[in-house]
C-alpha cells in the first residue's frame, strides 16, 4: 500500500508514529510531502538514515523549503526508478525529484517539491535556507514535458506548497516575488490543465482540505492511503 503524509522536520518520533498508526510493513511505501529534513550533512544524518534503512517499508519524499539541498544532492541519481528520477539515499529511501511521474502499484504520481521560505529574514542563506528551494525554469519545463507524455492525466499529485489561486481561496494572501512567481504560476497551470484524482501538499502545518472542488488536501500529522 502507498501512504502520503506531511512534514516530518527530521523527527524520528513523528515518523515512527505514522509507522505504528498505519502499520507500515514490507511492500508498503510512505511518501512525505516535503520538509523531510533527515538529511543535514552531519553525523546524526548517518545514524538516523542507517536506522531507517532497516525498515521493511520504502520511504520517499519530495523536497520542501526546510530541506538541505546540498545534503540531498550529494546522493547518486537514478534516472529511471519506477518511471522517474530520484536521489537514492538508501536502498529503501528516495528523494522524488521535481517534475517526475512515477508509477507505483499501478498509480501514476506526479511530484514537484519546492517552496519559497517567506521567513528568510530569520534565516541564513546556505545554512538554514538555500536558493534551490525555488524550482528552476529547467525543472518546470521538465515537469511540463513529463506531464505531456502522460496526456496531462495522472492519479495523484504530490507537492510541498500549493498553487497561488488555492492559497487565495484559503485566505492566505500569496507572497510571490519575481523569483518564485514562475513556479507558482506553473502550479496553477497544473491545477487547470492536468486531470488527477487527488492533490496532496504539506508546508502549512495543518490537516485540512485546501479546496474541496479541486480535491486538494493539506497534510501535517495526517496520513492518507492512496487507493
Amino acid at each position: 500500500m502507498i501512504y502520503v503524509t506531511g512534514d516530518l522536520h527530521g523527527s524520528s518520533q513523528q515518523l515512527f508514529d505514522r509507522e505504528e498508526r498505519m502499520q507500515l510493513g514490507e511492500g508498503d511505501t510512505l511518501i512525505v510531502a516535503g520538509d523531510f529534513c533527515f538529511l543535514r550533512n552531519d553525523f546524526a544524518e548517518k545514524l538516523i538514515l542507517d536506522v531507517l534503512s532497516y525498515k521493511a517499508y520504502t520511504i520517499c519524499f519530495v523536497d520542501g523549503n526546510h530541506d538541505s539541498f546540498p545534503a540531498i544532492y550529494k546522493y547518486p541519481v537514478i534516472e529511471d526508478w519506477n518511471g522517474g528520477k530520484v536521489h537514492k539515499i538508501r536502498e529503501n529511501i528516495f528523494h522524488l525529484q521535481r517534475g517526475q511521474v512515477f508509477k507505483l502499484e499501478g498509480k501514476k504520481i506526479f511530484t514537484f517539491g519546492g517552496a519559497m521560505s517567506t521567513d528568510r529574514f530569520f534565516r541564513e542563506k546556505g545554512v538554514s535556507y538555500w536558493d534551490e528551494e525555488i524550482p528552476s525554469a529547467e525543472e518546470i519545463e521538465e515537469g511540463r514535458r513529463n506531464i505531456a507524455k502522460h496526456n496531462n492525466c495522472v492519479d495523484y499529485i504530490i507537492t510541498h506548497t500549493l498553487p497561488s489561486s488555492v492559497k487565495t481561496l484559503m485566505g492566505f494572501p500569496p507572497k510571490e516575488t519575481d523569483e518564485d512567481k514562475p513556479f507558482t504560476d506553473f502550479l496553477d497551470e497544473v491545477r487547470v490543465n492536468v486531470s488527477y484524482k487527488k492533490w496532496y501538499a504539506g508546508h502549512f502545518h495543518m490537516n485540512a482540505y485546501a479546496n474541496y472542488s479541486d480535491n486538494i488536501k493539506i497534510l501535517y500529522e495526517g496520513c492518507d492511503e492512496l487507493i
